[in-house]
């Protein structure tokens, strides 16, 4: 797994593009690949080429589905990143990469056609002491239960986390926010933790029950420290 830090943050345009989809939440620090496709968001893409490279990524919420090719409703939340890569495929599809930049307030939206913009504020993470021994302990548990949960869904031991422990935790908490699959409305909570040792916290609680659910479901009996949570 790779531990990447966080791009270089510009200033944040008053107004940026909107991408919302279902099930996806977008963490600073991270790096989203997405396929491109619909025209709409292909005209974005060459538009955030053109201009500032920046596109928001947004949640959708509950009951968007009759409305998707209009405007549903999407969370208030979101996250803005900045192209760093773009392929643009013969039909015109693009395979794009964004690195993740700031979570980001959606203040109102401007305009819906052909894609949405919206009016937007940064909003910083609270980043605490790498050295307060409440942050290793933290991404310490945040490990153990991100590896018990992996061991569990696949049956192997999870690989990739050597020296996770010592990541700074922006990086590790986000990073393994995205790559962990839970629902997209715990992953909405986690995003809207200003605090990151909160965050870390409330991850390794929810993973350690997504973890328990998957037990359930396999018929496996709990077993004490079985999820690698710290005792």
């Amino acid at each position: 797994m790779n531990w990447l830090p966080p791009p270089a943050a510009p200033p944040l345009p008053d107004i940026v593009p909107v991408f919302p989809l279902p099930g996806l939440v977008f963490f600073p620090g991270t790096i989203l690949p997405l396929h491109v496709f619909e025209p709409r968001y292909r005209r974005m893409v060459k538009d955030a080429r053109a201009g500032d490279n920046l596109i928001a990524m947004a949640l959708f919420k509950p009951g968007w589905e009759p409305e998707y090719y209009g405007s549903p409703e999407v969370h208030p939340l979101g996250c803005c990143g900045r192209l760093i890569e773009v392929v643009e495929l013969p039909d015109g599809r693009f395979n794009i990469k964004l690195a993740g930049v700031s979570r980001t307030l959606f203040l109102s939206f401007v305009d819906d056609s052909p894609y949405r913009t919206a009016r937007i504020k940064a909003i910083p993470e609270h980043v605490p002491p790498e050295g307060d021994p409440a942050v290793v302990r933290a991404k310490a548990d945040l490990v153990c239960a991100y590896s018990g949960l992996t061991s569990v869904r696949t049956g192997e031991t999870a690989t990739g986390l050597e020296g996770a422990v010592s990541v700074p935790l922006h990086q590790l908490v986000n990073t393994l926010c995205a790559q962990v699959d839970l629902p997209a409305p715990i992953m909405q909570r986690l995003l809207g933790l200003d605090d990151l040792l909160d965050r870390c916290r409330a991850a390794a609680d929810a993973l350690r029950r997504q973890t328990e659910r998957a037990r359930l479901a396999r018929g496996k009996p709990h077993t004490p420290g079985g999820d690698g949570t710290v005792q």
